[in-house]
């Protein structure tokens, strides 16, 4: 049974989603983060085993040292590789299977705990539950080359599998004191191996996995509570727990000692910090375990309230030596609150509230009723592992704990909090089928008589019963079942107008030199959009990024943004070597990306859009939002929607074929892509008002006037960006410049030569 159950699972996250996520030999799928995974597996496979860790092409041109850690663009690369051999296919397509492996793969772990704690029909349900949970399988489909399929559902299953194991053993400090271990023993101790293995595993794929170290430490408060209050030995547990950690230390040293921040003790690289904080661990459990052998026989509140107090004094006591390290560690590296970047990161956004309102709606898509049933085997799960004295129940409810509280604070944790639905609801959909039919079931099974079983099939199986299953099935299990395979089904793209954009970026601007990274060279320049789309840039375009999605950058690209004219862009133009510049209507967008922009720059949102009434036609007063002069007058406003007309240095060189809408008559693309330039210089000798102009059409025959105006007195100096001879990028304009000074017009020919070197050009009235 569950190797049907794998079977579909591959199914469901490979053959449904394949023709929508692989397009002709490469991974398309609308997201951001796995672009700079493929981007780091190429580099991987071409240099095996080495792992990229220093990048010219993020946060451009400062480069960008990856303190993340390493292990699953490894073992993706390792995966690649040999799939590679195998069947002869493109690296695109090989490394596009590896999420959807690992996703299936978590059924197997899933289904012991699961039969661990409870029963192998609990056990079978849940595999079954994970493998069509929607917010399970959203993550592990085919292409989306993703660290979460590995670290948020099947590393941490091993790790609390094998913990659970391990914490079943009866291990005591004479035995290990006299070296007097049997067979079982041995076993316990291999368990409490693998789990620090996990614990590695987790720690060099997501920094954020010291949440799982959490989860362990305040489980063993729990327990050794629960022991000291049961006057039970809590020597196994603590034995167990130093094992794990003991492994984890020497399998996680030698990795980190070998990254760029070796040296550093920094809680957001793959750093000094996380083996000394499994030193830190180690000392507190052994003093837990200390406490717990010699504290035996005290009263029952002793022990809890001992803890508690060192627990109290010991985080004052790192908060006075370091601060910011204690706030980062207690907020979960930031996970647990909605603070800079992630106040506009959809995914950072609470469960249950969309745009500061209440709503099932985003719980119903990720999990549907599963939900609220697996809330209700939650609380059963308390009570009995609290009556039973089973610590692999405890475990099981303390991690479900914190995986609800942290799928509650952000959306991008479902996937994390699928494990633990898929558990729960599969216990309490198993109780509600062996409430309705268990007893008939044995009865039936135990018949020898074939032809006596519809008689006693009529005697112990009521339609009552029948109806409660089909109740169960219909309401629990069919919407979850139609919701994974809609979702299988329909698998979007990242935008064509965008990946069109990059491509053609690719194949039509000077190549960029160490995209397949063999030193710390930095290219000749970079790429600034918003960043959002940096992760496409660099794998789709192959160019440096100024921003990207690991909100680099993100302070100039915003403040570039909103400048309200010119020259308030050219430093950062400057400063960060900007060749182009590409943008698209959702930046622009006052109700989509803008008001991020704006209060990323430092400036707010209020600078640019304010709030109005108004009455509508049924006579009630109603608030809408209104954007200022200020945001008219921002540079991408300026870009989007104006096509830089009237700057001098910026020349519209491509737009996308999707129309957005129209602006004045004109239509509006989706995306376009700046270049900025020197500018060819126009001196022009005269007295009046004068007025300079271009009819430029686009590569998609969109045609507009670029125009100039400016007062003569004597001279003035037209910086133009567009050359009328010579013009690249398919771009064609008129044969020359059109300058109007009163009556009079005259014409000026400018050279694509006389653009990029700034030539100063005459011409008198």
């Amino acid at each position: 049974m569950l190797l049907v159950i794998f079977i579909v699972a591959l199914y469901l996250r490979i053959i449904l989603p394949w023709a929508s996520s692989i397009q002709g030999g490469s991974i398309i799928i609308n997201d951001f983060d796995p672009y700079y995974h493929l981007r780091i597996i190429e580099n991987t496979i071409q240099h095996f085993p080495y792992v990229l860790a220093y990048d010219p092409y993020v946060n451009y041109p400062t480069g960008f040292w990856i303190g993340w850690p390493p292990l699953y663009d490894f073992l993706a690369g390792a995966y690649t590789l040999v799939a590679m051999a195998l069947f002869h296919v493109d690296w695109q397509v090989a490394v596009a299977t590896f999420p959807a492996l690992l996703g299936a793969l978590a059924i197997l772990p899933i289904y012991y705990i699961t039969k661990l704690i409870f029963d192998w029909k609990a056990g079978i349900v849940a595999a079954a539950l994970l493998t069509v949970i929607p917010a399970n399988i959203q993550d592990s489909m085919v292409g989306n080359i993703n660290h979460h399929v590995a670290v948020e559902v099947l590393f941490p299953a091993l790790l609390f599998l094998f913990l659970m194991f391990a914490l079943r053993g009866e291990l005591t400090f004479g035995k290990v004191r006299r070296l007097a271990f049997t067979g079982g023993d041995k076993r316990i101790l291999l368990y409490a191996a693998l789990a620090g293995v996990f614990v590695t595993a987790c720690l060099l794929t997501w920094l954020g996995s010291f949440f799982f170290l959490g989860i362990i430490g305040a489980y063993a408060i729990v327990q050794y509570s629960i022991n000291h209050v049961k006057r039970l030995s809590s020597d196994n547990l603590t034995i167990v727990l130093l094992t794990m950690l003991f492994v984890s230390l020497i399998t996680t040293l030698p990795v980190s000692l070998t990254t760029h921040f070796a040296r550093t003790i920094d809680t957001l690289q793959l750093s000094l910090f996380q083996p000394l904080f499994l030193v830190a661990l180690i000392v507190i459990f052994a003093i837990f375990g200390f406490l717990a052998y010699y504290m035996r026989g005290m009263r029952p509140a002793a022990y809890p309230l001992t803890i508690c107090a060192l627990v109290v004094a010991a985080s004052i006591g790192l908060y006075v030596w370091n601060p910011s390290l204690t706030v980062t560690v207690f907020s979960g590296y930031g996970f647990f609150t909605q603070t800079g970047v992630l106040q506009t990161v959809a995914e950072a956004q609470p469960l249950f509230f969309v745009g500061g309102s209440f709503t099932l709606a985003a719980a119903a898509s990720y999990f549907q009723l599963l939900l609220f049933v697996s809330l209700a085997g939650l609380v059963v799960l308390v009570y009995r592992a609290w009556k039973k004295q089973d610590a692999a129940a405890v475990l099981l409810a303390v991690w479900s704990v914190f995986a609800f509280v942290l799928g509650s604070i952000q959306v991008q944790f479902a996937f994390l909090l699928s494990a633990n639905v898929a558990i729960l609801s599969g216990f309490v959909i198993v109780w509600i089928m062996d409430t309705l039919i268990g007893k008939s079931y044995g009865k039936l099974s135990g018949v020898r008589d074939a032809a006596a079983v519809p008689q006693l099939f009529g005697r112990e199986v009521k339609y009552t019963q029948l109806l409660g299953v089909l109740v169960v099935v219909a309401v629990l299990l069919l919407p979850s079942i139609s919701a994974t395979t809609t979702t299988a089904q329909s698998v979007s793209s990242i935008p064509s107008d965008w990946a069109e954009a990059c491509q053609w970026l690719n194949a039509n601007t000077p190549a960029t030199s160490n995209y397949n990274v063999t030193s710390n060279q930095i290219p000749a320049y970079g790429v600034l959009s918003w960043w959002d789309y940096g992760n496409w840039i660099i794998f789709l375009a192959h160019r440096p990024a100024i921003a990207n999605n690991f909100q680099t950058g993100v302070n100039d690209s915003a403040t570039f943004f909103v400048s309200q004219n010119e020259s308030g862009t050219l430093g950062i133009i400057q400063k960060d070597h900007v060749k182009y510049v590409m943008t698209d209507y959702e930046m622009a967008d006052y109700t989509d990306k803008f008001p991020a922009i704006a209060l990323l720059s430092g400036q707010g949102v209020d600078t640019f859009l304010t709030t109005q009434s108004y009455v509508d036609q049924n006579g009630t007063t109603q608030q809408q939002t209104v954007p200022t002069a200020a945001y008219y007058n921002t540079t991408l406003v300026r870009l989007q929607y104006y096509d830089g007309n009237g700057y001098s240095h910026y020349r519209l060189i491509y737009e996308s074929p999707t129309t957005v809408g129209t602006l004045n008559g004109t239509n509006i693309q989706y995306v376009k892509i700046f270049e900025y330039v020197e500018g060819a210089r126009i001196a022009v000798s005269g007295n009046g008002n004068a007025t300079l102009s271009l009819n430029v059409t686009t590569n998609q025959n969109r045609t507009f006037t670029y125009t100039q105006s400016a007062r003569v007195n004597g001279t003035h100096v037209f910086v133009v960006p567009y050359a009328t001879v010579g013009m690249p990028y398919g771009i064609k304009t008129g044969p020359a410049y059109k300058v109007t000074i009163g009556n009079v017009t005259k014409q000026i020919a400018v050279n694509e030569s006389d653009v990029q070197n700034g030539t100063e050009l005459t011409l008198s009235f």
